[in-house]
């Protein structure tokens, strides 16, 4: 679908206002509707900043892959970025 704009523009158009996310179990809790703040979220970049900064061997982004991508979740990679 990212490869073929006009998929992807009928894609944006469909879930255009849609809900995407829902919190279940132990999130149940979560407000969705808040905006994050920093002491809730620490903000890493894009996806693809994150990603490429990983293959470049930057620790912190390599972290946050492993914890992205895998199905675990270990708090010990979980690691803020440095101030750059």
């Amino acid at each position: 679908m990212y490869r073929k704009i006009h998929a992807l523009r009928e894609a944006i158009e469909a879930l255009k206002g849609r809900k995407l996310l829902a919190s279940f179990g132990n999130f149940s809790g979560l407000r969705l509707l808040e905006p994050p703040t920093s002491e809730t979220w620490v903000e890493l970049g894009t996806l693809h900043e994150t990603i490429t900064l990983a293959a470049r061997g930057v620790a912190w982004a390599q972290a946050a892959c492993t914890v992205l991508f895998s199905s675990t979740w270990e708090p010990a990679l979980c690691v803020e970025p440095p101030d750059e």
